[in-house]
């Protein structure tokens, strides 16, 4: 039975560090062509991952920021399309433009095709966002009525509908 347990433990903390961004690769690349960008998906996946779950004001959050915005710029496989209407959603939280340019490229990396379509991406970048503002305080976010209210939107089944409306 000892053994089982620790077979199981064994398991489960492997994979938590499997998970853990590897930074000084992420410092240390060189970005040159198409292939380069492509080669470090998976670690822009754990990035992501990283983004989505730690708090605004992490030490290490600058940093991750600057990667993740490096990575996007060249990136031949993931276009995100910026949009003013999601700016408004992000003044008081300025990192959540950059959590919904992670959700809308964590998409399209996990469906393995090269670009989503717009409604798809619009939408899994405020799903990502959105997930983050419910973490709350705690996670260093501050109040916005506008996003609380996008997050009621989507409480009800009407944020797709929304997005379609605002985006057109």
């Amino acid at each position: 039975m000892k053994n089982l347990i620790f077979f199981f433990l064994f398991l489960f903390s492997s994979s938590l560090f499997s998970q853990t961004v590897d930074w000084k690769m992420l410092e240390n690349v060189v970005l040159e062509d198409a292939e380069d960008y492509e080669n470090i998906e998976p670690e822009i996946l754990k990035l992501i991952d990283w983004l989505g779950n730690h708090s605004l004001d992490h030490k290490k959050r600058i940093t991750a920021n600057a990667h993740f915005v490096k990575w996007i710029s060249g990136s031949a496989n993931v276009t995100v399309e910026l949009n003013p209407f999601v700016l408004d959603y992000s003044k008081k939280n300025t990192d959540f433009m950059i959590l919904f340019m992670a959700g809308w490229s964590k998409n399209v990396l996990e469906k393995g095709e090269n670009k989503a379509d717009k409604m798809d991406g619009n939408l899994a970048g405020f799903n990502y966002f959105l997930d983050f503002y419910e973490k709350g305080k705690d996670f260093g976010v501050k109040k916005d009525r506008k996003v609380a209210k996008l997050l009621k939107k989507r409480k009800a089944g009407k944020l797709e509908g929304f997005i379609a409306k605002i985006s057109n």
